[in-house]
Parts: C-alpha cells; structure tokens; sequence
C-alpha cells in the first residue's frame, strides 16, 4: 500500500508550512510523504529555526516548493494555513482531502527578541497540535 501523502501550504514565503512539514516527519517519519509549498518560498528566519530546534525538530534544510510546481492531486491530504482565510486553490480529485488552518502569520511577528520567540512557541504549539490530529485521522485510514 502506498503511503500517504501530506502536503501543507501557507501563502508568502512558507515559514509554517516548513514548521508543519517538520512536525510531520518529526511524528510520523516513514510512514507518510510530506511536502510544503507556498507562492514565493524562502528559507526560514533563524527565529523559526530556532524554535523548531528548541523542541528537536530540525527544518534548516527544509526548503518550501513553489506551490505553482506542485500538482495538487498527487497529494491525499492537504492544509492551508493562513491568518487571512482560506487560500484559493485548484479544484482537486474526489480524493483530496483539504483543510484550512487559521494561524497568525511568523512574518508579522514584532518587537523585542523576547517577544517574537514568544509568539513563535504560540504559533509552533498550535502547528505541532494541529498536525498531530491530521496525522492521527491520515494514519488511521492508511
């Protein structure tokens, strides 16, 4: 049976469809494919890598897709996580499941070191949370 196939988008440059990817092969390993994709991926900040290291997830190599080479399709479960609504995307088989996830933008986060780490955690546990639930329900079925 094939494994299952996972990909997150979040729109600009990617950061937490990265941190969503990294919990996903963090939970799951080999068990799963996963990919992120967004419409102008960068690397992610040291800030984001910094706070996926504090709880040992590495994402320094993760670099998102660009969502315009992606073929949704090929995916079995997707998630959208914006602070800004859903994201519009193609039409997808019967098959694909989509999910859109609310949670703030990393790149709006302001103000002093404290306070952006800070707000890092908040938006990584509720990344981590979210991506747990979907891993159970994706592996459950596979």
């Amino acid at each position: 049976m094939a494994k299952p196939r996972i990909l997150f988008i979040s729109p600009g440059t990617g950061a937490r469809s990265v941190m969503a990817k990294g919990f996903a092969r963090y939970y799951a390993g080999q068990a799963i494919e996963v990919e992120s994709a967004c419409p102008n991926p960068k690397p992610p900040s040291a800030y984001i890598i910094w706070g996926m290291n504090e709880v040992a997830v590495d994402i320094s190599e993760d670099h998102p897709l660009t969502l315009s080479s992606v073929n949704l399709d090929d995916f079995d479960f997707v998630a959208t996580i914006s602070d800004r609504g859903e994201i519009p995307l193609p039409g997808f088989t019967s098959r694909t499941r989509v999910e859109h996830w609310t949670i703030a933008d990393t790149a709006r986060v302001r103000g002093q070191t404290s306070d952006v780490i800070r707000s890092i955690r908040v938006i990584r546990y509720l990344i981590e949370a979210k991506v747990q639930e979907i891993l159970r329900q994706v592996l459950a079925t596979a």
